[in-house]
């Protein structure tokens, strides 16, 4: 699961890099900005589960979301989901209100996992999801969802 996880934060990252060039008001690319800064900081949560004395304790398979794996279409994303392009607002708001859901629940299942290290970081990555999936729902927040979606 630390694996999966650790695969999918830069991967979110990755998809939605070039939606800061056409955010149509401000506040839309304040919450891609805030949305972005969390996923890395879920990856930064997930490689402490990998350090050496984490990875002695849950094996050594975890270790492997620490290491820079090229993306390619031989070597995909683990997961479906984050191997498909963010072109626009709307599949933004469409992958933070779905794919954040989803990414929420899984969340919820590591955070009662017996291995302390993922179970502490859970907890503040959970308040974070519950954000990205408002951002989907509002189409980027309070004032971010007049008129249609970009």
């Amino acid at each position: 699961m630390i694996v999966i996880q650790g695969d999918t934060e830069p991967a979110s990252v990755e998809q939605q890099r070039r939606l800061g060039e056409t955010a149509p008001v401000a506040v839309r690319l304040r919450n891609l900005f805030q949305v972005n800064v969390e996923e890395g900081r879920h990856l930064w949560a997930m490689s402490t589960c990998c350090t050496p004395t984490s990875a002695a304790t849950a094996g050594r398979r975890p270790r492997r979301c620490c290491s820079a794996t090229p993306v390619t279409s031989d070597s995909p994303r683990i997961l479906g989901a984050f191997n498909e392009e963010t072109p626009d607002w709307l599949s933004f708001f469409m992958f933070t209100y779905f794919t954040d859901r989803d990414g929420k629940y899984q969340l919820g299942t590591l955070k009662e996992s017996a291995f302390d290290p993922l179970s502490r970081t859970c907890e503040f990555m959970l308040k974070e999801e519950a954000h990205h999936m408002f951002v989907g729902h509002h189409r980027g927040g309070p004032g971010g969802g007049a008129g249609p979606p970009s």
